[in-house]
């Protein structure tokens, strides 16, 4: 789960550092490098829990529900801060591929399954 809120206030974004990935950083399946916000170094090592890499995939729980991503093997920086609106996942690639964990919340058997415990409301 990415950090609360209050870990990553306004104030927290400099204009180079580590990525704050967003549900606009997820297009399709794949990781969409544009329009970062940035956390320094040190900033990121507090939230190190909240770090994805490669082959990580990335869920958002809140805001657009159900976007899933992969972080490709070659991407533009080693290490992704996921904000508040989303999850990652880490497989244990000895027992299952992050492609086919992706590909399957893809699906429409894996997206109601994604989305089953959706709560929710509208105003």
């Amino acid at each position: 789960m990415g950090p609360f809120g209050s870990n990553i206030k306004t104030d927290c974004f400099v204009d180079e550092g580590v990525p704050v990935l967003n549900g606009d950083n997820i297009s399709g399946h794949l990781l969409s490098e544009k329009a970062f916000r940035y956390v320094d170094e040190e900033k990121a090592y507090e939230l190190r829990n909240s770090i994805a890499r490669s082959g990580d995939i990335v869920i958002t729980h809140r805001g657009t529900l159900g976007q899933v991503a992969l972080i490709p093997e070659k991407t533009k920086f080693s290490e992704y801060v996921i904000s508040q609106s989303q999850f990652m996942l880490t497989c244990d690639q000895s027992k299952i591929l992050p492609e086919y964990v992706l590909f399957y919340f893809h699906t429409d058997a894996g997206s109601r399954r994604l989305l089953a415990n959706d709560n929710t409301t509208g105003v």
